[in-house]
């Protein structure tokens, strides 16, 4: 919608108003009242009205000017801004969150001059987002769009100051994991499926599954993989023109033997990616399509509670990190992870296999106890991670 700066008649008023637009904000002001402009010649009329009109404009853009040097820009304003600057650094899935929180929270608070920030404009906003149903967790998303173009703002120079935004109080879950017995369950549910009925979606998410339980991939990369970027004993994580590897780093990730193995039995005839329709195309559009239909598949099997594609990663993790002998580095680089807090935060302790202390007292001091037993049997993924594969960063 354009906006036109215009003189305009206004019965209510009984006069003539200047409607100006400055900032993306309307201005009108009376320029003179009907009963004055009576005796008045239209050309005298008109005249008069264009040099007032001229004034307003010129007196209003001062005034405008000397609130934003006080005041700052309007939120809207630096949104616009901001996004754009997003827009230039992230993925389109990150500037459309962005976008959709950050005009949220200027339906809530309304637009406001940044530099009037006060941490009541962010407590009225949790309560409207807790009046809506939504959880802490999902409150602190909100507040860390804030924080992040608030602090984009005073890098920027539009606030003299940081302005701290606390988030909200909240239980941290346990990451929802998957147990041998369900990942089992899943994978014969899938198999069983494109066995008997050949449709394309039971092998898609079959391929699904034994990528992501043997990388610890992302869904959204997963999604945009292509055969060209699997070899036989890595995948290449490549950005292109419309799609960004998170971090915008691309990598390499090794493939486990029994991932290697479901892969050459693959037919790829035709197909350009992972995740194929059999024509060359993805099969799903949309992250969240595949998310659907593989929550569907969990619903089969009696599987409620987990995430359906991210708890494969925090399976990887756990299981990975369980181990005595485990290297959360070495778990921090295959799920690269820019923090090692990160990688521990998706441990989910319940699934741990613990060590029994309490069998160890009075055992340590010599040669007093019985022999450690040896544990056998013991479930792991081979991931080919021990080949020393360097990222290539």
């Amino acid at each position: 919608m354009s906006h036109k700066n215009e003189i305009v008649s206004d019965e209510r008023q009984k006069a003539y108003v200047g409607q100006l637009w400055i900032n993306k904000k309307r201005y009108r002001r009376v320029l003179i009242r009907f009963v004055d402009a009576e005796g008045l010649e239209p050309d005298q009329l008109n005249a008069l009205l264009v040099e007032r009109f001229l004034k307003l404009k010129e007196k209003l853009s001062r005034e405008v000017e000397r609130l934003t040097d006080e005041q700052g820009l309007f939120f809207s304003e630096l949104l616009d801004l901001f996004l754009f600057h997003v827009q230039a650094n992230r993925d389109k899935r990150t500037v459309g969150k962005y976008r959709q929180q950050l005009l949220r929270y200027e339906k809530v608070v309304g637009d406001y001059r940044i530099r009037l920030h006060t941490s009541q404009l962010t407590d009225k906003f949790v309560l409207a987002l807790r009046k809506s149903g939504l959880n802490d967790h999902s409150c602190n998303s909100y507040l860390r769009a804030v924080r992040a173009i608030l602090n984009w703002s005073w890098e920027q120079g539009q606030i003299p100051a940081a302005i701290k935004v606390k988030s909200v109080r909240s239980s941290k879950p346990l990451p929802a994991v998957f147990s041998q017995q369900q990942l089992e369950d899943l994978r014969q549910h899938l198999e069983q499926g494109w066995n008997e009925t050949k449709r394309r979606r039971f092998l898609v998410l079959l391929r699904a599954w034994w990528f992501l339980r043997y990388t610890g991939m992302r869904g959204g990369e997963l999604l945009a993989l292509k055969w060209d970027n699997v070899y036989p004993d890595r995948i290449e994580l490549r950005s292109t023109k419309d799609w960004k590897v998170k971090g915008r780093k691309d990598a390499i990730i090794p493939i486990a033997e029994d991932l290697k193995e479901f892969i050459q039995a693959q037919d790829i005839q035709g197909e350009r990616y992972v995740l194929d329709n059999g024509r060359g195309k993805p099969l799903y559009s949309s992250l969240g399509d595949l998310t659907k239909s593989m929550r569907k598949a969990l619903q089969k099997v009696g599987i409620e509670n987990a995430k359906p594609l991210h708890s494969f990663r925090s399976t990887v993790a756990t299981e990975l990190l369980s181990g005595e002998s485990s290297n959360p580095v070495q778990v921090q680089k295959l799920l690269r992870h820019q923090s090692i807090q990160t990688t521990m935060s998706y441990l989910n302790s319940d699934h741990l296999q613990q060590v029994d202390l309490v069998n160890k007292l009075g055992n340590t001091g010599g040669n007093t106890g019985k022999k450690k037993s040896v544990e056998s049997g013991k479930a792991s993924i081979r991931l080919a991670y021990s080949k020393k594969v360097k990222a290539d960063c």
